[in-house]
Order: C-alpha cells, then structure tokens, then sequence
C-alpha cells in the first residue's frame, strides 16, 4: 500500500468539482487526523510492503480521505506523533506510551480495539543459552531497535545496549555473532527470518517484556475519537473476514481473544520447548505493570 496525498485543486480536476469544493477538500484534509506508521524494516517497510503495512491497508480501507496513513523512519514517526496534538500512531499501545511516560492526563489517548497480540522477547545467537532473567544479560552485547521502548527498560541490566536502525540489520547482528542477544517482537521476529531462510532463535517465553494488544493510537481529540469509532467498526468486520484472518494467521499472528495456542506451532524455533506462552494478562511482568 502507498500513501497518496491528492491536492484539492487536483482532486477537483479529477471529480470535476468546484474550486469552491477543492478548497473544502484542502481544508478537511487540513483537520484529518495523519497516522504515523513507524516504517524501520521488513514488516513496516517504508515503500509500503510487509505485514503491517497490509493490515493497515486492510483497515483504512474505507477512509476516503478522512485520515491519512503516513510512513516514516521510526524515531521520525513517533516524534511526529508526539508533536501532532491530533495525530494517530501505528502499530502502538496506550499501554506503551504510558509506561514510557508519554500518555497521561494531560495528554490523554484514545486506542482502537486490538488488531492481535504481540510479545517482545530476547533471542539468543546461534549456540547461545537465551536469557531466563534480568541478570542473564549482564556483560552481554544486546541489539534493540533503537528509539525503542526497550533501551530504558534494558538500561540498568549491566548489557552492552546497541541500538539498530532497522529489523534485518538486527537480526544479521545476532546471526554473525556481533551480539548475544537482540529484542524482538513477535510475530515480527518471525516473519523477518522467515524472510531471511533462516531458523526463529531460541527464547524463554516465559521471558517476555511488552505482551500488549498492538492498536491504532491517537491523541485525543474529537477528530481521532470519530476516527478510533470507524476503525473499530471496521475490526468488527475485519474480524469475520476469512481472507483477513488467513493473512493473520499465515504470518503466524494469534488474533486478540483466540486460544491460546503456543507460537512454536506456527513457528518452529530452535530450543523450541522454551516456546511457552507469557502467563496470562502480564503485559509488563518487569515493569509490574498490567
């Protein structure tokens, strides 16, 4: 999916419309709130491809102009979110951004439903034991997204931080041996080595960091309330549509509220008995937060 952006003196020319309704057209484009998609690899590529690109497409079908989905580099995109009084974040949690310091009362969010649940994990190189807990990672090399969330929680580990600016970098780094452990989240993790002919590393499942249910979300305004309305009116439908759940579950996604079916029987991982599912609503066991 692309991003287009049609000025209202051309779109008029294309209707044949009024310049009366072109400068109506500019001016609504002017209030509709942008979606800042955080575009850094493989699975949110900035030229449109990877999977949460197609799940956006999915969503914002019906949009016509009444909310924009703008790709950016990563850091760009949430500095950009943080900078729009009413713009929109994708993929996110209000969750997150409130454990990051970044939502509170004075300046309140609004989220869709979930789209699916997702879990950030430590993966091991090759021959390497994964981390079981915080102190595993003392003296370790450890690549994380950088601008992430997870630099801070990772701060006091006694690990060797090395922020990457993209998810096939961060998986050649773990791959080559240039660091111990990475970060990841699945089902991204997943969907890049599958991308890249290579075996999901090993991981403690029980191990997990943000366990939230990945959303589309918005600064709170009137705009971006009538705007969370529509696109969880269209989950509602998404989640009945067989050929949207088949590309979920063809990326390995356990949708919101399913089973809970372990990930290693989509995904078959080295060490794949540590393959366990996070216990049961702990979305931040480390950060003691739910």
């Amino acid at each position: 999916m692309k991003s287009i952006f049609i000025s209202g003196l051309l779109a008029a020319a294309l209707t044949g419309g009024s310049a009366f309704e072109a400068g109506a057209l500019e001016a609504k484009a002017e209030t509709a709130p942008v979606i800042y998609a955080t575009a850094w690899g493989y699975t949110l590529a900035q030229d449109g491809s990877g999977f949460y690109n197609d799940v956006a497409a999915a969503l914002t079908k019906r949009e016509e102009g009444r909310s924009f989905y703008k790709l950016m580099p990563y850091k760009r995109a949430k500095a950009k979110f943080l900078a729009d009084a009413g713009g929109c974040l994708f993929p996110s949690s209000v969750d997150v951004l409130k454990a990051g310091g970044l939502a509170d009362e004075k300046h309140p969010m609004v989220q869709t439903e979930p789209l699916f649940e997702a879990r950030t994990h430590l993966f091991a190189a090759p021959g390497e034991e994964p981390p079981h807990t915080m102190a595993d990672l003392k003296g370790k090399r450890i690549a994380l997204p950088a601008g992430s969330m997870m630099m801070d929680l990772l701060k006091g580990s006694g690990a060797k931080i090395i922020g990457v600016n993209d998810e096939e970098s961060k998986a050649e780094m773990l791959m080559s041996g240039r660091v111990q452990v990475m970060s990841g989240m699945m089902p991204d993790t997943g969907l890049v080595f599958a991308h890249m002919g290579r075996q999901l590393p090993a991981f403690d499942g029980r191990f997990s960091f943000l366990n939230v249910g990945l959303a589309v979300v918005c600064r709170k305004t009137p705009e971006t309330e009538a705007l969370i309305g529509r696109l969880n009116s269209r989950i509602a439908e998404l989640e009945t549509d067989a050929a949207y759940r088949d590309m979920l579950h063809r990326a390995g996604v356990k949708p919101v509220g399913a089973g809970a079916e372990a990930m290693n029987a989509i995904m078959p991982a080295g060490g794949a008995d540590r393959l366990l599912p996070a216990p049961a609503g702990r979305r931040f066991p480390h950060l003691k937060l739910r």
